[in-house]
């Protein structure tokens, strides 16, 4: 490990494929596909190329990204359109270009070692790996200059002393391996009890107590540690805690996070004020987040929270919906003129031309189209303001607006700016993802019970019957489906966790038993495939020679799909104690197993508490 991070230090001031055909061209992955005419010999990961790489003893060149990544584009642009790296590519290394979307076990190994070799990491992720399956060196965006000066020298470090690099790949890789798992432990100790408290104090000296949230630079929603916060508030109402989420949620809803016209939010800001977005949006993100907000609703007894949730939802069902029930993933950050948020950017003129007098009187306070445009000099519409303060303002009590027409106006006014925004172009990852769905299910069976709207009724039973009978064979959960129906990528840890419990919530909203087994059958594989003695799989396939199996997964943007199942497993086994598909021994070693490094670090493993207080009822 020392002289890996020895080796980028003399790398990095100086920064910063193969011989066979790009094999890109015309995949079903929308990300892969459009690497398909670069120059750079583009291969799929599969265990073909990791034994070519062993054969021609060549490094991997692994880059991962996906469709909606902004950064991803600019790299591929600057780099892998480019001759010249192309070329050193091609000749020293065995290139690899993965869709993180479709393979997440991939893709969170090489994040968490970028993180460790790093300390951070992020998309395009791009990582070097011996032919034995070592991670060597990784690192995100790079400018042309300095990504082709790294390939070149690395590739003559290789040269010169592949042996010695191995090793040292080797030794780092060993400092990963976990201790094999007690089958025999039975679950948790007295010292769970304090999970939550232990939560909340780390969660807090973490927390920005002025817009929210955590973080001092980019602002992302982390929904599993809110969540498990909210529900240490609905349990303790402790009040500095209800000011923090209060303040968070309401950041997260009227800044920049949210689409204050279409619906549905942004995947990151990246400012610490919430303001300026990274456009962004993901279908996880927003189940998730609609998700939140019906909870938070309930929870401080808060209609505008609910009015989020359902617009979430709404977004959901009308934007990323198909035909065929499921949702799409995601949708581009970069428009159809490879401009980063041009589809929801405005010019105050644009605006003012395609409203009336009156409705210009309420939209350019309400959406904050006024001052100095931020954003490549333009706007995006942010709803900051409530009605009272509305009524307030100069520009509508001078145009004669009762307080009572506002919100008519608003609404007129926004729907001939979708009308006019629907005209653009903004590219679409057409991915129907298993687990994501199954998080998109569990937010619409909230929605379906809150509003009992039909709408959402309907968006909740087609999308539970796409997933049994699209992304379920009858004997195991198919990770995709393309916009043409083609299965694509292979099930994971997070697609039986995320389903079974977006099944499970299905089950519960109708009662069926025909869920209810279907929900059993999925979490019981679940432990069958990715749980042994030496703990969690990501992946039942793994091409790496690293960080195999783990004995807790944190959280990441999405829940813990570990954490996920041991809650799913729980509420099952309370429905039936005496359940003998589910694997009462596993259940028990794998709790007992995440008890500590959850109570030393609950921030990063906030899912796992549900699960803890769920053994005490």
């Amino acid at each position: 490990m020392l002289r890996i991070i020895f080796l980028l230090t003399l790398l990095l001031p100086a920064l910063s494929q193969a011989e066979s055909v790009n094999v890109l061209k015309n995949n079903p992955s929308p990300y892969l596909a459009m690497h398909g005419n670069d120059p750079v010999n583009w291969q799929e990961w599969n265990s073909d190329v990791v034994a070519r790489a062993k054969a021609e003893k060549k490094l991997l060149f692994v880059s991962i990204g996906y469709f909606a990544c902004h950064w991803c584009h600019v790299m591929q642009k600057e780099s892998y359109q480019a001759e010249d790296v192309a070329k050193i590519l091609n000749d020293k290394f065995i290139s690899v270009k993965v869709d993180r979307e479709l393979n997440p076990a991939l893709d969170a190994r090489m994040i968490e070692f970028v993180n460790r070799t790093r300390g951070y990491s992020g998309w395009p992720l791009n990582v070097f790996i011996t032919p034995e399956g070592y991670p060597l060196f990784g690192m995100v965006y790079l400018p042309h200059d300095d990504f082709k000066a790294l390939i070149g020298k690395l590739s003559s470090y290789w040269d010169e002393d592949s042996a010695g690099l191995l090793a040292d790949a080797k030794q780092a890789a060993s400092e990963l391996a976990p201790e094999l798992i007690d089958l025999e432990r039975v679950g948790l100790t007295a010292a769970s009890e304090k999970a939550g408290d232990v939560l909340i104090d780390h969660a807090m000296q973490r927390a920005d107590q002025f817009m929210g949230g955590f973080g001092e630079q980019s602002k992302f929603p982390v929904v599993p540690r809110v969540a498990a916060l909210l529900e240490q508030y609905a349990n303790s109402h402790d009040e500095k805690l209800g000011k923090f989420l209060k303040r968070t949620l309401d950041s997260m809803q009227k800044y920049g996070l949210n689409d204050s016209l279409g619906g549905g939010f942004f995947r990151y800001t990246v400012d610490p004020q919430w303001r300026v977005p990274h456009f962004e949006k993901m279908l996880y993100d927003n189940a998730l987040l609609a998700s939140l907000y019906f909870r938070a609703a309930e929870v401080f007894e808060n209609d505008k929270y609910q009015a989020t949730a359902v617009a979430t939802t709404a977004f959901m069902r009308d934007t990323l919906g198909t035909k065929s029930g499921g949702l799409v993933a995601s949708l581009s950050a970069v428009d159809d003129k490879n401009v980063e948020g041009g589809y929801y950017l405005w010019s105050r003129n644009e605006v003012k031309g395609l409203l009336n007098k009156q409705e210009w009187a309420v939209a350019e306070p309400a959406w904050s189209i006024f001052g100095t445009p931020t954003l490549e000099g333009l706007f995006l519409p942010v709803a900051e303001a409530d009605l009272d303060e509305l009524a307030e303002e100069k520009t509508i009590q001078e145009a004669n607006i009762k307080k009572k027409d506002i919100l008519k106006l608003l609404s007129f006014a926004r729907s001939k700016l979708l009308t006019a925004r629907e005209k653009r172009g903004l590219p679409v990852d057409t991915k129907k993802l298993a687990g994501w769905n199954g998080l998109a299910l569990s937010a619409f069976v909230k929605a379906a019970t809150v509003t009992k709207n039909e709408k959402d009724i309907q968006a909740a039973k087609k999308l539970r019957d796409f997933l049994v009978n699209e992304l379920w064979d009858g004997t195991a959960i198919l990770r995709a489906r393309d916009v043409e129906g083609k299965v694509i990528g292979r099930a994971t840890i997070e697609d039986y966790a995320f389903v079974a419990a977006g099944l499970l919530d299905w089950a519960n909203y109708k009662g069926k038993q025909d869920d209810y087994q279907l929900a059993i059958e999925i979490t019981r594989q679940a432990w069958q495939r990715f749980f042994d003695a030496q703990g969690w799989k990501l992946s039942e396939e793994n091409l790496l020679a690293y960080g195999i199996s783990e004995h807790v997964i944190s959280d990441g943007p999405m829940p813990s799909p570990a954490a996920v199942i041991l809650k799913v497993t729980q509420e099952l086994l309370k429905r039936n104690k005496n359940n003998n598909k589910l694997p009462l021994k596993k259940f028990n070693a794998a709790l007992a197993a995440s008890e500590q490094q959850v109570l030393d670090d609950p921030f990063w493993f906030s899912s796992y508490i549900a699960a803890f207080e769920l053994s005490r009822d």
